[in-house]
């Protein structure tokens, strides 16, 4: 607990074996500070940072899916159109 409570967790790109652009890097470690006054302070705001974002690569269904299988998480009757769909209802 005493790690949890004072260990800063490493950057995504530090252990990432595809690319993370520095600012998600940056968006990322914000969600995990330490201190909650240092944290996003909402979900809007944490909303407006991941929208200011720019991207030289895509990441569309395909990526997503070679990484979920790099990691053994894939499975072969996983829709992700059918989630999106599923998470979209869910909001309305």
């Amino acid at each position: 607990m005493i790690d949890h409570v004072k260990t800063v967790p490493p950057r995504p790109s530090e252990i990432c074996e595809v690319p993370i652009p520095a600012e998600l890097d940056d968006v990322v470690m914000k969600c995990l500070e330490k201190d909650p006054e240092d944290r996003f302070q909402d979900a809007q705001e944490l909303s407006m940072a991941l929208k200011s974002l720019s991207f030289t690569q895509s990441w569309d269904e395909e990526a997503a899916r070679q990484w979920w299988q790099l990691h053994g998480l894939w499975h072969d009757d996983l829709d992700l159109t059918a989630e999106r769909a599923r998470l979209a209802k869910e909001q309305a």
